[in-house]
């Protein structure tokens, strides 16, 4: 399917943004690295006029990352996932206050991990409501919906392109059952592909990562971290953090 089958007219602005390194924190992209995926950023644009600001920004190249490990604090989302990943680097995440964990993804010179999202703009929920006149004005969808199946036919194949290209060791991607289909198709072309489970537990809770291997890279799809239903505790991205090392290391 083509993008011109569209209803919609998407803005050319839009679309040169959307298919460029928009929605990235960025990182390490070096061969063997570890991607961390979620769904959108969080946040949300107020006017027109600020969205084609951002649609003007520079995304031809992968972003270098956060100017220090103080990025990794900006909201619940991200010191959620800091923690899973200094729990796969071996930290006992629940014995320590965050910001005394050492190791620090993300941030420009550092190595090991490189962060992105499915989707490039910023919503605070996922409340269809929040798709304002600004955002039909900027993009030129009149419903997110629309919005999200243009990325579909054409952010995504950018998306397996990238990976392709720098070949990460593992995806780790973070969402709900909703959107594993997303992940599926973003990073394999395909939402068809089977995938294993693994179940983790702490203190009678008990979630399931999904995961597959592709070639010689791991696609492994955790529950949110944040929430009633995802990973709410430290005891929990403890174990998920553990247990995405045990996948990656084929144990």
């Amino acid at each position: 399917m083509n993008e011109n089958n569209s209803k919609d007219c998407p803005t050319e602005e839009f679309k040169k943004w959307a298919l460029g390194w928009s929605g990235c924190h960025g990182g390490d992209i070096s061969e063997g690295s570890i991607w961390i995926c979620g769904i959108e950023w969080g946040g949300q644009y107020n006017n027109p006029q600020e969205l084609r600001n951002e649609f003007n920004r520079d995304v031809s190249k992968p972003p270098e990352g956060y100017c220090s490990k103080e990025g990794n604090f900006a909201s619940q989302f991200d010191i959620a996932v800091f923690k899973i990943i200094n729990a796969f680097k071996g930290e006992d995440i629940q014995s320590k206050y965050y910001r005394d964990l050492p190791f620090k993804p993300f941030v420009k010179g550092e190595k090991g991990f490189f962060k992105l999202n499915l989707f490039p703009l910023a919503f605070s929920s996922t409340d269809p409501a929040l798709w304002t006149v600004c955002y039909k004005d900027a993009t030129g969808f009149k419903t997110k919906d629309k919005y999200k199946e243009w990325c579909r036919i054409n952010r995504f194949g950018k998306i397996k392109k990238w990976v392709e290209d720098y070949k990460p060791i593992a995806l780790i991607c973070f969402g709900n059952t909703e959107t594993y289909d997303d992940f599926l198709l973003a990073f394999t072309g395909s939402n068809k592909n089977k995938l294993k489970n693994r179940g983790i537990t702490f203190k009678n809770n008990e979630r399931k990562l999904y995961f597959t291997k592709l070639n010689n890279m791991y696609l492994i799809i955790c529950p949110f971290p944040l929430y009633p239903n995802g990973l709410n505790s430290d005891g929990l991205r403890q174990k998920c953090g553990e247990t995405i090392g045990e996948i990656i290391n084929g144990k």
